[in-house]
């Protein structure tokens, strides 16, 4: 039984590696993407993007509402608002 075990870690982690080793050259970015994507680009370039009911919004308008009103914080507690009497 220990000999199985051992037999079918070893398989495992070969049949593992091969998989990886067969599949990286799909999900691999060529380098002249790699290098576009770490490039930053400002919003006024990027072109409106389409959001359904509200149609074509510009990028610029995005980010500046973002920097308006930033998403709540999943670590932060939400803050209770306490209504008090006279």
């Amino acid at each position: 039984m220990q000999r199985a075990s051992l037999i079918f870690c070893i398989g495992s982690v070969l049949g593992s590696l091969a998989l990886a080793t067969a599949l990286y050259p799909l999900s691999a970015v060529s380098k002249e993407q790699l290098r576009a994507a770490a490039t930053p680009t400002s919003a006024e370039v990027l072109p409106d993007l389409q959001l359904g009911e509200f149609g074509s919004v510009p990028v610029s308008d995005l980010v500046s509402y973002y920097i308006e009103n930033p998403p709540a914080s999943g670590s932060l507690p939400a803050s209770e608002v306490h209504f008090q009497g006279c």
